[in-house]
């Protein structure tokens, strides 16, 4: 890959992995009011389930004054979506399920900082 333009530190992201109840986890921060973006590279939909730190299914996403995105989020196989962190998540941190067809689940961590 072929960068044109040199990376500002707020351009980085730092991955931390470590061990929650016997299971590898990534956590990764991001601030309120940014964007994130999921492309699905799989061969099939991407299905994206938020939880809050309480388990309970919430989306720390909004689109347009502070109305939550859809939760579950479902991105079809070769497509993405930029979705925006909601203000007022600031100090929380969900987790989420990412799964593309019948694959295995994966939980990472979302900390919104």
């Amino acid at each position: 890959m072929t960068m044109t333009t040199p990376l500002t530190p707020a351009d980085r992201l730092t991955i931390k992995v470590t061990v929650e109840d016997d299971q590898t986890i990534s956590r990764f921060a991001v601030t309120a009011g940014s964007r994130v973006t999921f492309q699905n590279q799989g061969s099939a939909v991407l299905t994206l389930l938020f939880r809050n730190e309480k388990r309970v299914p919430e989306s720390p996403f909004c689109k347009g004054k502070g109305k939550p995105e859809p939760n579950p989020v479902c991105i079809p196989q070769g497509g993405d979506q930029t979705l925006v962190v909601c203000d007022d998540m600031a100090g929380r941190w969900f987790k989420y399920t990412a799964t593309i067809g019948k694959a295995r689940p994966e939980d990472p961590i979302f900390i919104i900082e």
